[in-house]
């Protein structure tokens, strides 16, 4: 996370119940979330591969949160092309766009057909009640609005949105932090901070207006 979680709680005094994190990797963000207090997280990630590990962590961790396998879309039980590059975190749906010119040593090494399905119905497989969890953070190469649009109407649960964004073609067809712009704003969220590599691409907070002082 290039925007320190624990700053930004305490800025905006977000009361984080807890956290929905797409894209959940190798559970980077595990400690940020103890450091922060936040103790209820549900990681969703695509590869399973790093499923073991995953579990793996979460048992040393001692810890009561949620792990799923799955790839988040915009559309329920579609077959998909999941490409999984040599360094795991880098891995999309997405083929590369400048990716490739700004990361020369990213190769894709290998692809899985994999079924993709939205958030929505993720929770509901599972017997998730969002109304634990009101944040979402979004690390998924990409498509980050389709993952997003997959939530439905249960958006309105949601307090706060932390998302990678892209302002450039980083993979091809990649959703630009424009238009999740335009779609969050819909819904009643304004981009409170942003931070953006040179390479055009970063993260960036979403926070519900009326949560604004």
């Amino acid at each position: 996370m290039f925007i320190e979680l624990k700053d930004i709680i305490q800025k905006y005094k977000m009361n984080v119940r807890g956290v929905l994190h797409l894209g959940a990797h190798q559970l980077e963000e595990l400690t940020i979330y103890r450091s922060c207090n936040i103790n209820n997280v549900v990681w969703v990630e695509g590869n399973d591969d790093l499923i073991p590990r995953c579990r793996e962590i979460l048992k040393e961790a001692n810890s009561n949160d949620i792990l799923l396998n799955y790839l988040v879309y915009d559309t329920d039980n579609i077959d998909l092309e999941f490409k999984i590059t040599n360094n795991t975190q880098s891995s999309s749906i997405l083929p590369f766009g400048k990716h490739k010119q700004y990361y020369s040593y990213v190769d894709f090494v290998k692809s899985i057909t994999k079924k993709a399905f939205t958030l929505k119905t993720i929770l509901s497989e599972n017997n998730i009640d969002i109304t634990k969890y009101n944040m979402l953070n979004i690390d998924l190469q990409g498509v980050e609005l389709r993952a997003l649009k997959g939530l439905g109407e249960l958006i309105n649960n949601i307090d706060y949105i932390y998302s990678e964004v892209n302002n450039d073609n980083i993979y091809e067809g990649n959703d630009y932090i424009a238009d999740i712009d335009v779609y969050l704003e819909q819904h009643g969220f304004v981009r409170a901070e942003t931070f953006m590599l040179s390479e055009q691409w970063g993260d960036a907070l979403y926070i519900r207006k009326n949560l604004l002082s």
